[in-house]
């Protein structure tokens, strides 16, 4: 690796790797909150771009020009009410409504024409096809969470949202569910890139998950992967480029992971890894790697030959030796 090349190890400086922070990144912290910061925000105007409503949508919410992002808070909140106040912000691109324990979701989003994201985890009341169904009018959604889906049927209708690019199922929970009929559903979106399923139940990634033919990105979360039959099921997708497993304890990473050839970012975080198979050598299309947070003492001789390799992260792990 030459010196463009960045490395994080121990106590240096940690870099997060930039692809997943563009398709999954979580909100940055907002500033202005509450009545209380209300002329906070008015006075930096265009520089406000996200806002957390507590208990009510100020009215003068349209002076903040710049702004771009919303979350609600309060599950006592009128949000029907709240999304007619929303409406006249025609800059508006993303909505989280997570954890607002709602049991419909009101028509009155559909006023937020300039949506792009809408983000609606912990909300295990909402019935997702009435949820499809609503967003359907939203021209500009491409991405989606939804978390707490009781079975795979719950994606029935998800087709209405045909621009769909990025998607995330989260927290299904120990119970039954058919990801293989869920990767049918998933096949009807035209444009889906990405896809989260982490804290999913299941034991191996579905054989059909090949019917995603524009899939770029995988998120997966799952204790007791069945790491070398899903990399196989994986090679069918020759247009992944990044993969996240991450949070879990994976066991030894297989030799045949080296059959996605076409893998640009890898990230296998935190998930209690004590070596690196030297498959990981021959991913030559490998431009960013992660391996944060392991127990990794030691790496493979040839890792130092990826000549694509522009990010490697190594921190926090008790390396004694480099090579």
């Amino acid at each position: 690796m030459t010196t463009k090349h960045v490395i994080a190890l121990g106590l240096c400086c940690f870099i997060y790797g930039t692809a997943l922070a563009q398709v999954f990144a979580r909100e940055p912290r907002t500033i202005y909150n509450t009545a209380g910061t209300w002329q906070g925000a008015l006075d930096n105007g265009a520089q406000t771009k996200y806002y957390n409503v507590f208990d009510y949508v100020p009215n003068r919410l349209v002076q903040l020009t710049g702004l771009k992002h919303v979350r609600l808070l309060q599950k006592v909140m009128d949000v029907d009410l709240a999304f007619k106040k929303l409406a006249p912000i025609k800059q508006l691109e993303s909505l989280s409504l997570g954890r607002l324990y709602l049991t419909k979701l009101p028509k009155s989003i559909q006023q937020l024409k300039s949506l792009r994201t809408v983000k609606l985890q912990v909300n295990p009341l909402l019935r997702p096809q009435q949820v499809y169904r609503t967003l359907a009018a939203l021209p500009q959604l491409t991405r989606l969470e939804l978390s707490h889906l009781a079975t795979a049927k719950d994606l029935k209708g998800i087709e209405r949202l045909k621009h769909l690019e990025v998607l995330s199922l989260t927290f299904i929970g120990s119970r039954p569910f058919d990801w293989e009929e869920a990767m049918t559903y998933l096949a009807a979106l035209p444009n889906l890139k990405a896809l989260d399923i982490d804290h999913g139940s299941y034991g191996v990634v579905p054989a059909n998950i090949k019917l995603l033919r524009q899939l770029t990105t995988l998120v997966i979360g799952s204790g007791g992967l069945d790491l070398e039959q899903s990399f196989e099921r994986l090679a069918a997708v020759p247009t992944l480029k990044e993969l996240y497993l991450e949070g879990y304890r994976l066991g030894p990473i297989p030799a045949n992971i080296q059959t996605l050839k076409g893998l640009e970012v890898l990230h296998l975080n935190t998930a209690e890894l004590t070596a690196l198979p030297e498959a990981l050598t021959r991913m030559t299309a490998l431009k960013e790697l992660s391996v944060h947070g392991n127990l990794l003492t030691g790496l493979p001789e040839g890792l130092g030959q990826l000549k694509n390799l522009t990010y490697l992260d190594l921190g926090r792990n008790p390396l004694k030796t480099l090579p």
